[in-house]
């Protein structure tokens, strides 16, 4: 009688935490761009829901309190010495460092999100299709290098 087949674990390819969803899929690093768009985006493409939420909201709060909507279009109907009355560069200086932050933090997470997907893949591979009788080449188990 032939040896029964291990049996098949499932495990949630998703699963969902007070902090983010947890998603195990490979993210390019170089999409997060999108937080130079808006930050938060590049966040919302990792997942992380709570912390693009807030960066949504901190740059919004930013843009309205320097009045940058309103000096952009005084500047764009030609009305320079208005838009210069309406803007607010105090508040302005915070937006080059916020959204540097934004576009490092979700550039970080994506890697990250990567070095653990493709750490779940090879204990997902070594587990499905690795014989335990296989004896990894180097290792110290019966005489190995």
């Amino acid at each position: 009688m032939p040896p029964s087949p291990a049996p098949i674990v499932r495990r949630p390819k998703s699963a969902i935490s007070g902090h983010s969803i947890n998603v195990c899929h490979l993210r390019n690093p170089l999409v997060v761009a999108w937080s130079a768009i808006l930050p938060g985006l590049g966040h919302l493409y990792c997942v992380a829901i709570i912390e693009a939420v807030f960066l949504m909201i901190v740059g919004g709060v930013i843009i309205y309190y320097s009045h940058l909507l309103p000096a952009i279009g005084y500047t764009a109907i030609g009305s320079l010495a208005q838009a210069k009355e309406v803007f607010d560069p105090q508040w302005m200086l915070n937006l080059p460092s916020f959204y540097c932050f934004s576009i490092y933090d979700s550039y970080v997470k994506a890697v990250e999100l990567n070095k653990i997907f493709d750490q779940e893949q090879a204990q997902y591979f070594k587990n499905q299709y690795q014989s335990p009788l296989f004896i990894m080449p180097g290792s110290n188990n019966n005489g190995g290098i």
